[in-house]
C-alpha cells in the first residue's frame, strides 16, 4: 500500500511580467502530473508584490486552478497584507485585503484528513493581527486539535521562529514573539509533529521543543541576502506520510531557473515599482544545479 505523499511549492511571487516565474511554474506543475501526489499546498506569496492588486490576484488565480491534482493554499503577506507593527510597504493585514483574498481563493485556513494524518493550513499573518478574524482561526484550529488525537502537519506562510520559539522578535523575518506564544497556547497537547513554512525563499531546518519546523524554498526569485548563512534558492518540498511517521524532501532541478532580484531591488525599490520593460528582461542566474 503506497502512502500519501504532499507536494509544497512556496513563494511562486507569479507575474505576466517576469516570464521566468511561468516557465519555473510550468516546471512545478509537471513535477505534480508525475509525482501524482495526494495533495499540492501552496504557502503563500502567489501574487508578484502587491496585495491590493486585483489583477495579479486574478492571473495568480487562474495559475493555481491548473494544478493537477488536489490543492490548498494558505496567503502570504505579499497575498494580504502584513501582521509585523512595521508591515512591508505599509500595507498590514486588514479586514478589506483578507475579504479580497477570500474573494479570489475561497479560503485562508483548511484542514484535511489524509493517511491517518490532519493536515491544517493557517494564516500566520492573523496572529497577533488584532482582527476579529483571528479569533475565528483560533477558535477553529482548538476544535480541529481537540476533535483529532492522531498526528499532525500544519502549514503556515511566514516561519514561527529563526532558532527557537522563545527568542527576540525579528521584524519582517518570522511571526512575532507574541504571534508565537499565541500559536503555542493553542497547539498546547496536539500531536503536532511539523510546521512547513515558507515567506524566506530559502530552505532550512529547524527543532526546538515538540515539533520540526521545516523550511521551503522559492519557485523561481531570489537575492542576495542569507539567513542565518543560508543561501536563498529555488525547490520545493515533499512530505511523505506513514501510519506514525513523517518524513520530507527537500528538491532542487536544474529546470527551474532563479531569478536574482538584488539589482532591481537596489535601483527600484520593490518589484511593484520596477518598470514592465525592466522585468521583462530579467534572465535567470547561473543555476547552482547547472551541469550535475
Amino acid at each position: 500500500m503506497s502512502r500519501p505523499t504532499i507536494l509544497q511549492f512556496s513563494d511562486l511571487h507569479l507575474s505576466e511580467n517576469i516570464r521566468q516565474t511561468i516557465l519555473n511554474w510550468e516546471h512545478c506543475l509537471r513535477i505534480v502530473e508525475q509525482e501524482k501526489p495526494d495533495l499540492v499546498v501552496v504557502s503563500g506569496d502567489v501574487v508578484l508584490d502587491n496585495p491590493d492588486d486585483d489583477l495579479a490576484h486574478d492571473f495568480s488565480r487562474r495559475q493555481l486552478e491548473r494544478i493537477p491534482a488536489n490543492w490548498r493554499l494558505v496567503p502570504g503577506n505579499h497575498d494580504l497584507g502584513d501582521s509585523l507593527d512595521q508591515p512591508y510597504q505599509g500595507q498590514p493585514i486588514t479586514t478589506g485585503r483578507r475579504q479580497r483574498f477570500l474573494d479570489h481563493y475561497g479560503k485562508d485556513w483548511w484542514s484535511a484528513d489524509i493517511g491517518g494524518w490532519k493536515v491544517v493550513g493557517i494564516n500566520s499573518m492573523l496572529l497577533a493581527s488584532g482582527l476579529p478574524a483571528e479569533i475565528e482561526q483560533s477558535q477553529w484550529l482548538r476544535q480541529e486539535i481537540d476533535s483529532f488525537d492522531g498526528p499532525i502537519l500544519l502549514f503556515l506562510h511566514k516561519p514561527l521562529c529563526l532558532d527557537s520559539l522563545d527568542e527576540d522578535d525579528t521584524p519582517s523575518w518570522v511571526i512575532s514573539r507574541e504571534g508565537r506564544q499565541k500559536f503555542a497556547d493553542l497547539v498546547q497537547g496536539a500531536n503536532l509533529r511539523a510546521v512547513a513554512s515558507g515567506h524566506l525563499h530559502c530552505h532550512r531546518h529547524v527543532i526546538d521543543g515538540a515539533f520540526e519546523m521545516v523550511w521551503a524554498p522559492a519557485t523561481c526569485i531570489v537575492h542576495s541576502a542569507t539567513v542565518r548563512g543560508v543561501p536563498k534558492s529555488v525547490g520545493w518540498l515533499s512530505f511523505t506520510l506513514a501510519e506514525n511517521e513523517l518524513s520530507w524532501r527537500h528538491n532542487m532541478d536544474a529546470a527551474l531557473g532563479p531569478i536574482d532580484v538584488t539589482d532591481i531591488l537596489s535601483r527600484f525599490g520593490t518589484l511593484r515599482s520596477t518598470p514592465a520593460n525592466v522585468l521583462n528582461d530579467l534572465k535567470p542566474k547561473q543555476h547552482a544545479l547547472a551541469g550535475i
